[in-house]
C-alpha cells in the first residue's frame, strides 16, 4: 500500500507543492478543488490524511469533513480543516487550523501526522497484540470496609509508557497492608512499551520478596529494581530513566511507607484538602551507585492518597489553588492511583 493524501481545495496545488517539499518521496498526494469530487476521491483512495479547506465553491468544508468521519475509513484518517475562520460546532475534523495558514508550521504537523499513521498502519498486528498485554496487566480495583482504591489510565496515543499495579496482601492479626507501584518511563508508545513491561515486572517481583520480608524496606527493593535495569539495558547507547514510587499502607500502624526514584507525585487529601508530599530521588536507570530510602507520612486524619504520573497533580492543586496557568493543555500518559481511607477515625489509634 502507497499512503496517500488528500486536499480538497482551490489552493490545491499551492498546498501539494509544498507539502512534496516536506513529505518528499513518503506519500502521493491528490488533489480536487471542489467539495463533492473531494467525497468521491477520498472513497476512491482512502488516504491516511485529508486536508480540506474551509472556503469551497460548492459546500461547507466543515460539511464534508463531518460527512468523512461519519464514514469507517473517515474515521481512521486524520482530517484538518484549514482557513477556519468561525467557530464551528459539528466539524468532526482532528485538527481546526484558523486563517491565515502558516505553511511551514502546518507542512511539519501533517509530516509528523503522516508518519504515526504508517507506523500504526505497518505494526498494526503488533501494537493490537500489545495494547492488550497492557490491559492485562491492570489492577483490580478495590473496595471493602477500610479502603478504596481505583485508578486512571489513560495513554498519549495507543500504548502506555507508564505501569501500575496494587494489592492487598492476606490480613493476620499483625499484618494488613496495602503493596502498590506506579511508574513514568521515557517516550510512548513501542517505543517505550518494551521498558515499561520489563519495569513492571521487576517491580511487582521485587515488591513479593518485600511482602514475604526478604527485604526489610522499600528502599531495597528499589536498589535492586535499580540494579536490575543497569542489566537489562548495559548494551543501550541511550539510559533507560524510569520515575517511579513503591508503597504500602500499613493499616495496624495507620502509615504510609513509601520509596521515590525521580520525583513522581503524592497527594494527600486532608480536612477536605489536597496537599503535596516533596518528593526527590534519582530515577531508575540514573546511576548504579544510588541509593534509595524508604520514608513514612502518618495517615491520621487523611482521607485519600493520590500517586500520579507527572502533569496530573498540578491540574489538581491549580484547580484548588486558584492560579492561572497560561500555557497548553498537557499532551502525555497520564496514569493516577486514588486510595480513599474509610473510617479512620473510627480504627485504633486514631482520633477525631
Amino acid at each position: 500500500m502507497i499512503p496517500s493524501i488528500l486536499i480538497v481545495s482551490e489552493n490545491a496545488k499551492l498546498l501539494k507543492d509544498g507539502l512534496n517539499t516536506v513529505i518528499k518521496d513518503t506519500a502521493q498526494i491528490y488533489t480536487t478543488i471542489s467539495g463533492l469530487d473531494g467525497i468521491i476521491k477520498f472513497q476512491e483512495i482512502l488516504p491516511m490524511v485529508v486536508i480540506i479547506d474551509s472556503d469551497l465553491p460548492d459546500m461547507r468544508g466543515d460539511s464534508i469533513s463531518s460527512v468523512l468521519k461519519d464514514t469507517a475509513e473517515g474515521k481512521n484518517a486524520t482530517i484538518y480543516l484549514i482557513n477556519v475562520r468561525a467557530l464551528l460546532l459539528n466539524a468532526k475534523a482532528d485538527r481546526l487550523i484558523s486563517a491565515p495558514l502558516n505553511y511551514e508550521v502546518f507542512f511539519e504537523q501533517v509530516l509528523h501526522d503522516l508518519e504515526k499513521k504508517i507506523f500504526f498502519y505497518m505494526r498494526s498486528a503488533e501494537i493490537e497484540q500489545a495494547t492488550l498485554n497492557q490491559k492485562g496487566m491492570l489492577p483490580t480495583k478495590i473496595s471493602n470496609d477500610k479502603v478504596e482504591v481505583n485508578f486512571i489510565y489513560s495513554p498519549y496515543n495507543i500504548l502506555l509508557g507508564d505501569g501500575m499495579f496494587f494489592w492487598q496482601s492476606p490480613t493476620t492479626d499483625t499484618k494488613d497492608m496495602l503493596y502498590g507501584f506506579l511508574f513514568d518511563c521515557t517516550g510512548h508508545d513501542l517505543a517505550s512499551y518494551g521498558q515499561a513491561g520489563t519495569v513492571w515486572v521487576t517491580l511487582r517481583h521485587q515488591l513479593e520478596f518485600l511482602e514475604k520480608e526478604v527485604y526489610s524496606n522499600l528502599g531495597m527493593a528499589l536498589d535492586n529494581i535499580n540494579a536490575d535495569t543497569f542489566r537489562f539495558y548495559n548494551n543501550t547507547d541511550e539510559p533507560q530513566l524510569t520515575s517511579l514510587i513503591v508503597f504500602c499502607v500499613d493499616f495496624v500502624k495507620k502509615e504510609l511507607r513509601y520509596a521515590p526514584a525521580g520525583f513522581p507525585e503524592i497527594l494527600f487529601k486532608k480536612a477536605d484538602k489536597l496537599e503535596k508530599i516533596p518528593t526527590s530521588s534519582h530515577p531508575i536507570g540514573f546511576s548504579q551507585n544510588t541509593k534509595y530510602e524508604e520514608k513514612t507520612f502518618s495517615l491520621e486524619n487523611v482521607q485519600e492518597i493520590i500517586f500520579s504520573t507527572d502533569g496530573l497533580s498540578e491540574l489538581f492543586l491549580s484547580k484548588q489553588e486558584g492560579n492561572f496557568i497560561l500555557h497548553e493543555a498537557k499532551h502525555d500518559d497520564v496514569s493516577a492511583i486514588f486510595i480513599k481511607l474509610k473510617n479512620l477515625s473510627k480504627l485504633d489509634g486514631f482520633s477525631n
